[in-house]
């Protein structure tokens, strides 16, 4: 299973909201919400360098395979996939999105099932 969610909000109020402790909580919480299992402690990276713009990256390793997210506080964009071997429920990993980043459109959500 391949859950993508493509997502944006406001650039004024992500550069508030979408931190590195934002993408923190989406990862714990995302392996919660989907009953996913952790193997790892979760990572999360911002980068930020002269003239580009700020993105923050975040992943964990789960024992179904990983979970990441990348956000663009400064364009207002985001980027999540969960990549399992279980199925996972679309619409618990958009609503928890909705929830931390206040996230008021999608560009997609897709959830493609094992081929």
């Amino acid at each position: 299973m391949h859950v993508t969610v493509n997502f944006a909000a406001d650039p004024e109020e992500a550069m508030g909201v979408w931190t590195a402790a934002t993408a923190l909580r989406f990862l714990v919480s995302a392996v919660e919400i989907t009953g996913l299992h952790a193997i790892t402690e979760p990572v999360v990276v911002e980068h930020e360098e002269k003239d580009a713009l700020l993105h923050i990256d975040g992943h964990v390793i789960i024992a179904e395979s990983h979970i990441h997210v990348t956000l663009l506080p400064e364009i207002g964009r985001g980027f999540a996939d969960v990549f399992s071997c279980k199925d996972v429920e679309a619409g618990k990993v958009s609503g928890l999105i909705v929830d931390l980043f206040s996230a008021d459109q999608y560009t997609e959500i897709s959830a493609r099932g094992l081929l």
